[in-house]
C-alpha cells in the first residue's frame, strides 16, 4: 500500500510540475516572440506550430492524468443521485469499465498514429519542427488514464502536497473531495425505505 501511495504521489508531483512548467514556458515563449515580433520585426521562429504541437499537448495531457489522479474531473451526478445505492455501485463499475475501454482504444489507436508519424518523421505545419514525438505521448497518457481509473485519490493534505509546494492545487479540493466522500457515504449507506 505504502509503495503505491508514494508512486501515485510522485506521479502527481511530476504531472502538476510538468503541466506547470510547460505552461509557464509557453507563456515566456508567447510574450518573448511578441516582444521580439514588434520590437525588432525578429519574432521566434515557428513560435504558432510549437505552441500547438508541442506546449498544449504537454499541458492537456498532464491536466488530464493530474485530474484523475486528484479526482478534479467533472462528474455530473443528476441521474446516480436517483438510483439507489446498490444499482449505483453497479452503474459505476460499469461506467469505469466502460472509461477504461475507451482509454485502451484511444491508447491503441494513437500509438498506431504515432509510430507511423514517426516513421515520416512528420512536422508541424509548413515548418521542419518535429511535431511526431508528442504524439507519441498520448498512447501513453490514456493508458495511464485507463489504469489510474483504479487507483485511489491523491490526497493533497495526507500525501504532503501542501498549499506552499504547489499553490492552487490544494484551495477547493477541500469542498471537492468532502462531496467525493459524502457520496461514497452515500454509496455504501443502507438504501432508506421508499414509504
Amino acid at each position: 500500500m505504502a509503495t503505491r501511495d508514494r508512486l501515485l504521489h510522485m506521479l502527481t508531483r511530476i504531472t502538476v510540475v510538468g503541466a506547470t512548467v510547460a505552461l509557464v514556458v509557453m507563456m515566456v515563449h508567447i510574450v518573448l516572440n511578441v516582444v521580439l515580433r514588434v520590437l525588432f520585426n525578429r519574432p521566434i521562429y515557428g513560435t504558432f506550430e510549437i505552441v500547438e504541437f508541442w506546449y498544449l499537448p504537454i499541458n492537456a495531457l498532464l491536466g488530464l492524468i493530474a485530474a484523475q489522479l486528484m479526482r478534479e474531473h467533472i462528474q455530473v451526478t443528476a441521474f446516480m443521485d436517483l438510483v439507489p445505492a446498490g444499482q449505483r455501485r453497479v452503474l459505476h463499475a460499469i461506467a469505469v469499465g466502460v472509461t477504461a475501454a475507451l482509454a485502451l482504444l484511444v491508447t491503441v489507436g494513437s500509438l498506431m498514429l504515432g509510430i507511423d508519424e514517426a516513421a515520416h518523421q512528420t512536422t508541424a505545419g509548413v515548418t521542419d519542427i518535429p511535431a511526431w514525438p508528442l504524439q507519441l505521448l498520448v498512447p501513453v497518457a490514456f493508458l495511464l488514464l485507463g489504469l489510474l481509473l483504479f487507483a485511489p485519490a491523491v490526497e493533497p493534505e495526507e500525501e504532503g502536497l501542501d498549499d506552499e509546494e504547489f499553490p492552487g492545487v490544494t484551495e477547493g479540493h477541500d469542498h471537492a473531495r468532502h462531496e467525493h466522500r459524502t457520496d461514497h457515504a452515500a454509496v455504501d449507506a443502507p438504501a432508506a425505505p421508499r414509504p
